[in-house]
């Protein structure tokens, strides 16, 4: 469940990690850049496919679906949170008009926060995983606008039922996604 193995697959249950990155690039256009024009980026983490594709959702929906949204940087972090805040730093530095940063992990949006918070910037982020920090984050108003959540519930419940069924010699479906959901402010409280 959740990553994938690189073994025989009876059956893999994970977060749709690329309708995730969808659902943050329809966040990014309704909520900050509205006008379906501006800056955005993305803190990605290149080591993980499921975070390459939730990288991949984004930028591919805002290009089909907001081709003046400009993604003017996508950089990795590789899951460190002290790299993620570097690598914020690096992008204020270069992109001085940036709207919006996608970080496709919580951890990435800490460290993003960090930077952000230091130099006073508006750029707005939205994260990935629905994390009590990112909660906290967003319920604070301060730029942590949004989150994709998991379900790390549904994930596990279905994991438990597909054993079972599989157990039983029932068959099972190969690959069961779980779809996230938008967190923000108005649905949080």
């Amino acid at each position: 469940m959740d990553v994938a193995s690189d073994g025989e697959v009876i059956s893999h249950i994970s977060t749709d990690n690329y309708r995730g990155g969808e659902l943050a690039a329809e966040y990014a256009v309704e909520h900050i850049l509205k006008q379906k024009a501006g800056q955005a980026a993305v803190i990605t983490y290149a080591e993980i496919e499921g975070c390459v594709q939730r990288e991949k959702g984004f930028t591919e929906w805002l290009g089909k679906n907001a081709p003046d949204v400009s993604v003017v940087d996508v950089q990795n972090y590789s899951g460190d949170q002290g790299k993620a805040a570097e690598v914020m730093q690096n992008m204020l530095l270069k992109h001085e008009n940036l709207d919006v940063v996608f970080c496709v992990g919580d951890p990435a949006a800490v460290g993003a926060m960090s930077s952000i918070e230091a130099v006073g910037s508006n750029v707005k982020v939205i994260g990935f995983d629905g994390n009590p920090e990112g909660v906290e984050a967003i319920l604070s108003g301060g730029n942590w606008i949004a989150d994709i959540a998991q379900d790390p519930s549904a994930i596990g419940i279905t994991t438990l039922e597909c054993i079972k069924k599989h157990l039983a010699g029932e068959s099972v479906e190969k690959l069961i996604p779980i779809p996230p959901r938008v967190v923000d402010a108005s649905n949080l409280k």
